[in-house]
């Protein structure tokens, strides 16, 4: 299977700093607010930090059974992901999956942890921040290629989904990753599912003529720590 790789610039992603903004709940936007101040300094650093990379498989010769909970992957060896029933019934109509993977780079992580060393929490929070941020973006930025590709077919796409995220338990990360490349994009995982770069996305996009897009439903969701949940939820 084909993968398709992406290292999109920063410009691409059209991060703005009135959405971080938002997520930090600053009001105050002034030279006077020491907190945007800084905010502003880390905006001004992006460009110095990003490492965007991404891309995208797509299966065609899939299987969802719902009742299980499972996806199977009839190309690799009936090679399956158990994604559980939710997200299953999200994709129920897909006649094909898109697996994704993206990072923002690691220099987040570095740079917030050695602000935190030096007592910078502020700063250090916000570096983390804008890297939740740009690793969502650099999501979207993956999704909309693969829509593009979709809609050549006169096909639809779904939401993405990502284990830790719908009840798709995290220990199923390893599974997924058999479905990329070794080592795609620079991004590796350790035995605690945790991807390396930290600021990184993996998931699913189900393809089909009738597969649905719903807005998210974040003020339902468990998961206090996602970055669409901390935009949607305190507008």
């Amino acid at each position: 299977m084909t993968f398709n790789y992406f290292q999109p610039a920063l410009s691409q992603l059209d991060v703005t700093v009135d959405e971080i903004s938002e997520l930090l709940h600053i009001v105050d936007k002034s030279e006077e607010n020491p907190i945007f101040c800084e905010v502003l300094w880390v905006y001004r650093l992006l460009p110095e930090i990003v490492e965007i990379r991404g891309g995208y498989t797509i299966f065609e010769n899939i299987e969802i059974v719902k009742d299980e909970g499972r996806i199977l992957f009839h190309d690799e060896e009936s090679q399956s992901l158990v994604t559980g029933k939710n997200v299953c019934n999200y994709l129920k109509n897909a006649q094909k999956i898109a697996v994704f993977i993206c990072s923002a780079g690691e220099r987040f992580s570095v740079l917030s942890k050695k602000a935190n060393y030096e007592n910078n929490y502020l700063k250090g929070y916000i570096i983390d921040t804008f890297g939740s941020l740009i690793a969502e973006k650099s999501a979207d930025f993956i999704q909309k290629e693969i829509q593009k590709v979709a809609e050549k077919q006169h096909l639809k796409i779904t939401n993405r989904y990502s284990p830790g995220y719908c009840n798709w338990q995290l220990s199923n990360q390893k599974a997924l990753f058999a479905l990329f490349p070794e080592n795609p994009c620079l991004i590796s995982l350790t035995e605690s599912n945790l991807m390396l770069p930290i600021k990184s996305v993996s998931g699913i996009i189900g393809i089909g003529n009738n597969v649905n897009h719903f807005a998210y439903k974040c003020r339902t969701c468990s998961d206090k720590d996602c970055t669409y949940r901390r935009l949607v939820v305190h507008r």
